[in-house]
């Protein structure tokens, strides 16, 4: 357990962090790919707050009478009071996701699969989300970043451009 606290629930907190800054380090020559990343990882997260919003089911380390209470008398809580679905869990499989389908490297993929386990498994044992939301997360970050990636390819294809000698006369 101490190995657990002094390590793995560390890098399982900051888990999105990692992997957005070393995603950011890895598409750093390929700028439109980085532009997309980003854009796809800032509507991963407002995908995630509004299915909070409209679920609104609490973490289970919260009271559940208490969140009800607080519900019933029309006080608006903050999105990260909502569990559901774990916002961590969705954020490092849309770096991974992404980041794979761009680079195709089994490497970094082992090593992001880490690190998105990691995650998971330090927001389950933590009782910050149960495993229905930390698998409706995982999921939901798999499309958005597959969803990311297909863009990308349509953008990014469609900006071939022809040198003049590509009409050079053929001898």
């Amino acid at each position: 357990m101490d190995l657990y606290k002094s390590i793995f629930s560390p890098i399982g907190y900051a888990g999105p962090l990692l992997l957005f800054f070393l995603s950011l380090f890895i598409l750093r020559e390929k700028l439109k790919w980085m532009i997309i990343y980003l854009i796809g990882f800032f509507c991963n997260s407002l995908v995630n707050i509004i299915i909070k919003h409209i679920v609104r089911q609490p973490r289970p380390s919260d009271n559940p009478e208490l969140i009800n209470m607080l519900l019933n008398s029309g006080r608006e809580l903050s999105f990260d009071k909502y569990g559901m679905p774990s916002g961590h869990a969705q954020s490092v499989f849309y770096s991974t996701i992404f980041i794979f389908m761009v680079t195709k490297n089994v490497y970094i993929l082992f090593l992001y699969a880490l690190i998105s386990l990691i995650t998971i498994t330090q927001r389950y044992i933590n009782k910050r989300h149960s495993l229905l939301q930390v698998f409706v997360g995982l999921i939901i970050g798999c499309i958005i970043g597959y969803l990311m990636f297909l863009y990308g390819e349509t953008k990014i294809k469609g900006t071939l451009i022809g040198k003049k000698e590509d009409n050079a006369p053929f001898f």
